[in-house]
């Protein structure tokens, strides 16, 4: 029997070996020559990633590669509410919610929603959802559908966020991850090639079955000119602990070790210098550290009493008032809440803190943001229920966490030398800057009447 544990135990322990050197096992087999030029663009989001987790202390291989082979911002700015359905349908139209219509992860509908081609309402006054799915809501082009037709560029849409596909894949040619209901989304021909499939929380896909869905989808179509992916497993693993603790720096290592996979599988394949890697995220993330009880300040407001619909999500907060009327009263009892940062009513009268918001958020035909928008402070979670205990719970949405990374990293890009192996702190882009700069490097054209971003000065 003490034989048997022993063999047992050095199995174990030669598996766990195995795994820890995987990642470098690659990059010892041979290579094809390297490919000329830039043939593709992988745009990489980091679901949930601070600026700060892209660094020597948490993720020092991709550190490391940014600064060798391409060029590295300190930070970049997404929008507010920063959450994953906006943000994403931001980052992949090139455009602010004031003109995708994606306002949040959810949303309130004050009125009926009709089709704007069959005319039938879709949703009835009254309406609340929590998850932008619906692509019939959202009123601008992402790349796949500016590029749907065009037979000389291919595209492909690897997510390990469920609810991202059904919003924002149309058009693309390929698409790999799975339904809500655990269907896997993936072309037949890669059944075989890309292991187990795993999931977690709501029936994401794990980084790992994601990236392997990537390695494979490279080495059979090399010409797929534009992938994006999402890596979703970071959100899950701060909204389940605090953000910068020794949970969150343990899945970063492994992440690390999946891009330097990544990184080795391509330059075996030949293709790592001929590939432009854009590394972002859709937002950052922050620890809740103090709840706003929405739905107490309104039920316990007098003289006068104030009735609304709260839609909250995260750090932010849309107020539809019952009566507009009282859009004074209202505005001076949330000015009176200590844990309000930005407060902006529809009409933009008095906006309190983010002075762009109005510009950049408030869709202008049909009201999906309130009456009143508001975000609390770093480490603030806005609710209208009771909440479990919260301390250590990972939150996001508001200004304290829409910073967010942004990484350009391509072997073959002639990068303007004063920006290589430093980061850039003279320049801070957003996201709408993504596209226009992928497109600007690709010579792709793209509507730059849908676009509210511009290229970022990189190149020499």
């Amino acid at each position: 029997m003490k034989n048997r544990n022993l063999i047992a135990i050095i199995f174990l322990l030669i598996i766990l070996a195995f795994s820890a050197v995987f990642p470098y096992i690659s990059s010892l087999l041979p290579k094809k020559a390297p490919e000329q030029g830039v043939k593709r663009v992988i745009l990489i989001s980091i679901d949930s990633c601070n600026p700060e987790y892209i660094s020597p202390a948490y993720m020092p291989h991709l550190y490391a590669r940014i600064l060798q082979d391409g060029v590295k911002f300190k930070f970049a700015t997404n929008i507010v509410p920063a959450e994953t359905q906006c943000a994403h349908t931001t980052m992949l139209t090139g455009a602010f919610p004031s003109h995708t219509g994606i306002v949040g992860n959810g949303m309130y509908f004050p009125e009926n929603w009709t089709d704007p081609v069959t005319h039938e309402v879709v949703y009835p006054k009254g309406t609340q959802i929590a998850t932008f799915i619906d692509p019939r809501l959202r009123t601008a082009k992402t790349i796949f559908e500016q590029f749907q037709g065009n037979a000389s560029i291919k595209t492909a849409f690897v997510s390990g966020k469920w609810r991202l596909i059904p919003l924002l894949s149309g058009g693309a040619n390929q698409i790999f991850g799975n339904a809500k209901n655990g269907t896997i989304m993936i072309p037949p021909e890669y059944y075989m090639k890309v292991g187990s499939y795993f999931t977690y929380a709501e029936g994401d896909s794990v980084d790992i079955w994601i990236m392997n869905c990537l390695i494979e989808l490279l080495k059979n179509e090399p010409d797929t000119n534009f992938i994006f992916v999402n890596l979703a497993f970071t959100d899950d693993v701060q909204h389940s602990g605090a953000t910068f603790s020794e949970m969150v720096a343990e899945q970063l290592r492994e992440l690390d070790n999946i891009f330097l996979r990544l990184f080795n599988e391509l330059e075996s394949l030949g293709i790592y210098d001929s590939t432009l890697f854009a590394i972002t995220a859709d937002h950052g993330a922050d620890k809740t550290e103090y709840v706003l009880n929405l739905f107490d300040i309104f039920e316990q407001s007098a003289s006068p009493h104030i009735e609304a619909h709260i839609f909250a999500e995260g750090q932010t907060a849309y107020i539809f008032l019952n009566n507009t009327a009282q859009l004074t009263d209202a505005l001076n009892l949330l000015g009176a809440q200590p844990g309000i940062d930005l407060i902006v009513p529809r009409d933009n009268s008095s906006v309190v803190g983010y002075s762009n918001y109005s510009a950049y958020n408030l869709y202008p035909y049909q009201n999906r943001t309130g009456d009143i928008f508001i975000t609390t402070f770093e480490g603030g979670a806005t609710i209208i229920t009771p909440m479990v205990p919260f301390m250590l719970f990972g939150i996001h949405g508001g200004p304290s966490t829409m910073d967010i990374p942004l990484s350009f990293i391509c072997k073959n890009l002639n990068f303007k030398p004063e920006f290589r192996g430093v980061e850039i702190i003279n320049q801070i882009p957003r996201t709408v800057d993504i596209l226009p700069t992928i497109a600007s490097i690709m010579n792709w054209s793209l509507n730059l009447m849908t676009l509210d971003g511009h290229p970022l000065d990189i190149i020499s």
